[in-house]
């Protein structure tokens, strides 16, 4: 056979599966996201999605690499098998619609049966998720059938087709991650994957049409048996400490850089590439090595030694406490955290990336048999391994050891198998045992040493960690700073705190004495509870609560007791660990008033909770006459998102109203308010609201409490700001928009939608409203409209207090002054920053 011919086809079909590589990675993000819309964005759902697609992939190498033998035209097999991934990939749009229909009868049927609904999760994530999976999995064995037949080892092809497909997995993450969503959304992205696999397939059959693949064998030629069970050890073991480790990292890395949709895609970009470059170093000793026993030994070391060492890494180079890019902008910080990744996290994966893809020499040197099939069982394996490994690491390994010890306790997995790796020699043999036993050696000692270090290290000044609750969904502590304590998920996300709790208790006094007679509260988001325990002050009958991460949930009921009046003791209370979408298209139940949480835009997930359809799903579950407030951190929403928020929240409840939380000129939060109804707000039910409050010691305002509720409102929105850009589930676009606009703001190059802008929106909202045309101004008297431009004025005197503009400050104040009394004004120096 010419050698050129032979080997010009294989360059194409190389470049053919890493697309395929691109493609498959890209479904996998984007199946998880879609499942995670239905059943929760919990780390259970989404560990129910890998654990299905992973077990495919498993099915799939396994199925066609013990038939790749017997296949006439393995290439035109590959090309088959990936236009029927295409076709069956498309299940998943075609029966969401149907799985969003039946889920509300499943989770009244099934909620309180949690082990059995995530059976039935399970079911419906296999129907739409296995057959494209099995299909993608026997891609691999497949194609290293064909290029064995045309003359390549098993070792070169199949390693050369691994390291392939494994960088195209990695431009599939850089795709789906950072390019894709911004450009095409969601299920743009997905018809991109769809067409990818459609493209590849048709052109692998066009390639097929213009070959002759070699026969298969009569008979294909036996396969020893010996060492095949210690190289499918050896696989699997390899497959769980590296999607271990891929969890373990990415969890490592959340306690140091902002967990936005970027930081994950960063450490999975990094991750895939690390693999890909040691598989590509792995064929390359793989052709210089005769004998790979010695080699493997080495490479199981330095797979030790170098996971070992990756957590103390990433500590030196992010500093203590972790302080990376802090006032660069996007691109600068973006370039320091490729930085961190590089020295820390690649290169312990790059050696971890070259123990697998060796393993095809040291199958290739056990002797002849059907490369398929061969292929096809080591990836099987190695998949079971991954599956094993990242449930293990997602929900085991932190809870009972910590993140710090278990990185070691994985490293020592390879010094297990230093134990019983074969030896070139008797005497190679045995010194690869004592390899072994010094790396688990190492690996205990490093545990001792290394974890208590690593609970140090994030550490702010003069904090104190009085509790560490470890979980799938990350790491929750309670810190003690200057006698108050902070609730913390992942260092960088602060889920509020005791220092100021009756900022956080107006957030459910503010909606709740807007409604006047709340009976049934469901609040959307927890934190320590604070919110939610201060809605039993008033005269309700149930307060539901859900709270996505089950370990705050823990943390607040033993830490935040003194704080959440009774909230885990009132029996008309109930704390849900649940995703708060899901309980809401979930239960047929309606509540008077639904209070949603400050949500971060830049947090992976939370966009979610400001789209037109969570918006949706809320107004179904509104009694008549039903009030819902969104709360909104200001400060970390630009004017376009704020805006995006505001155009969604229109769609759904038709006009909102604005209310302050506070007076802060630097960090306002403000609420969207809908209403089931358009009846005019009944400000003397309000005002009666607050007295009691305030005679009941719930709220310590003063002769204020007559007036703060007219100071706070800031105006009615009938209509979105023109080329506002809503958010939907399919383009929830702050996603990826919000942590570039905050990398803007600390490089102070540009700022929120707080101070002068947000001041002249709301002047803008009052003034172009007729007061009789507007449902909180049309009952109010000459005396209390004033008061609402008392507000106003008052705002604007926090925008320009402690700046050089004296004179518009007094200007404000004065305007303050004239339009509230002084017996009934707000004690200025704690509500104005």
């Amino acid at each position: 056979m010419n050698a050129a011919v032979r080997r010009g086809a294989p360059g194409a079909v190389v470049l053919l599966y890493m697309l395929s590589g691109a493609a498959a990675l890209t479904y996998e993000v984007l199946w998880q996201r879609e499942l995670g819309l239905l059943f929760g964005n919990t780390t259970q759902a989404t560990s129910t999605t890998l654990a299905v697609f992973f077990t495919g992939l498993a099915v799939g190498s396994w199925f066609f690499g013990k038939r790749a033998a017997r296949l006439r035209h393995p290439l035109r097999t590959f090309g088959v098998l990936e236009l029927c991934a295409a076709a069956s990939a498309l299940l998943l749009p075609a029966l969401l619609p149907l799985y969003h229909a039946l889920f509300p009868a499943l989770y009244a049927q099934l909620g309180s049966t949690p082990a059995l609904f995530l059976g039935v999760k399970v079911l419906l994530s296999a129907v739409v998720l296995v057959p494209p999976a099995i299909l993608l999995g026997g891609t691999w064995p497949v194609l290293t059938e064909a290029a064995t037949r045309r003359g390549d080892g098993l070792a070169r092809s199949g390693i050369l087709l691994y390291a392939a497909n494994t960088a195209g997995a990695m431009l599939g993450a850089a795709l789906a991650g950072f390019v894709l969503p911004r450009l095409l959304g969601y299920r743009g992205a997905y018809a991109a994957a769809v067409g990818t696999s459609a493209v590849v397939g048709l052109v692998a059959l066009a390639l097929a049409r213009g070959r002759s693949d070699p026969a298969p064998a009569a008979e294909p030629s036996p396969e020893p048996a010996q060492g095949r069970r210690f190289v499918l050890a050896l696989a699997a073991l390899s497959g769980f400490t590296a999607l271990g480790l891929e969890v373990l990292w990415t969890r490592m890395v959340a306690l140091a850089i902002v967990n936005s949709v970027y930081a994950f895609t960063a450490v999975l970009v990094a991750f895939l590439a690390a693999l890909a470059l040691g598989a590509t170093l792995a064929r390359v000793l793989a052709r210089r090595v005769a004998d790979p026993a010695p080699a493997l030994q080495v490479l199981l070391g330095l797979a030790a030694l170098a996971t070992l060492f990756s957590g103390t890494m990433f500590r030196v180079v992010t500093g203590s406490p972790p302080a990376i890019g802090r006032a660069a902008d996007f691109g600068a910080y973006v370039f320091s955290v490729a930085g961190v990744l590089a020295l820390s996290i690649v290169p312990a994966a790059l050696a971890v990336g070259l123990v697998f893809p060796f393993l095809l020499k040291v199958e290739e040197a056990r002797g002849a048999g059907p490369a398929g099939a061969r292929v096809g069982r080591l990836a099987a394996a190695n998949t079971t391994g991954a599956l094993l490994g990242a449930l293990a690491a997602g929900f085991l390994l932190p809870a009972a050891l910590g993140l710090w010890a278990s990185i070691s306790l994985l490293a020592g997995l390879y010094g297990v198998a230093l134990l019983f790796a074969p030896g070139a020699s008797p005497a190679g043999r045995l010194s690869g045992a004592a390899a072994g036993a010094l790396v688990l050696a190492m690996a205990g000692l490093h545990a001792l040493g290394d974890a208590p270090a690593g609970e140090r290290w994030d550490l702010r000044k003069d904090e104190t960690v009085i509790a560490r609750y470890e979980g799938s969904a990350g790491s929750v502590r309670v810190v003690k700073r200057r006698g108050h304590l902070k609730l913390r998920l992942n260092n960088s996300y602060t889920l509020g705190g005791t220092a100021e709790p009756r900022w956080e208790h107006y957030q459910a006094h503010i909606p709740l004495c807007l409604h006047g007679e709340p009976k049934r509260v469901f609040f959307l988001g927890m934190g320590t509870g604070i919110t939610a325990g201060a809605a039993l002050r008033h005269d309700v009958e149930q307060v539901r609560v859900a709270e996505i991460v089950p370990e705050a949930v823990q943390a607040a009921r033993e830490h935040f007791g003194p704080w959440v009046g009774g909230l885990f003791e009132d029996p008309r209370a109930e704390v849900v660990a649940e995703d708060a979408r899901t309980i809401l298209r979930g239960l047929d139940d309606t509540y008077d008033v639904i209070i949603g949480d400050l949500f971060l835009p830049w947090r992976r997930g939370t966009a979610l909770l400001y789209t037109q359809e969570h918006f949706a799903a809320v107004r179904a579950r509104l009694a008549p006459g039903g009030l819902f407030a969104q709360w909104l951190p200001l400060y970390q929403f630009s004017e376009e998102a704020f805006h995006g928020v505001v155009a969604s929240f229109l769609a759904v409840f038709g006009e909102a109203t604005l209310w302050r939380g506070d007076f802060f000129g630097s960090r306002p939060i403000v609420a969207l308010v809908g209403r089931v109804g358009n009846e005019p707000w009944d400000h003397e039910r309000t005002i009666a609201r607050w007295s009691a409050l305030e005679r009941d010691g719930a709220v310590d305002i003063g002769p204020g409490a007559a007036t703060l509720p007219y100071t706070l409102y800031a105006g009615r929105i009938v209509a979105p700001v023109p080329g506002s850009r809503r958010l939907t589930d399919a383009d929830p676009w702050i996603e990826h928009a919000a942590p570039i606009q905050q990398r803007a703001w600390a490089a102070g190059v540009a700022r929120p939608f707080i101070g002068q802008p947000l001041a002249a929106y709301e002047w803008r909202l009052l003034t172009e409203t007729a007061p009789d045309e507007d449902p909180f101004l049309t009952r109010l008297d000459k005396v209390q409209r004033r008061y609402v431009l008392g507000g106003m004025h008052l705002y604007d005197y926090a925008v320009y207090r402690g700046r050089e503009e004296t004179e518009r400050r007094t200007e404000a104040l004065w305007g303050y002054f004239w339009a509230v009394p002084e017996e009934l004004q707000i004690r200025r120096g704690e509500w104005v920053d």
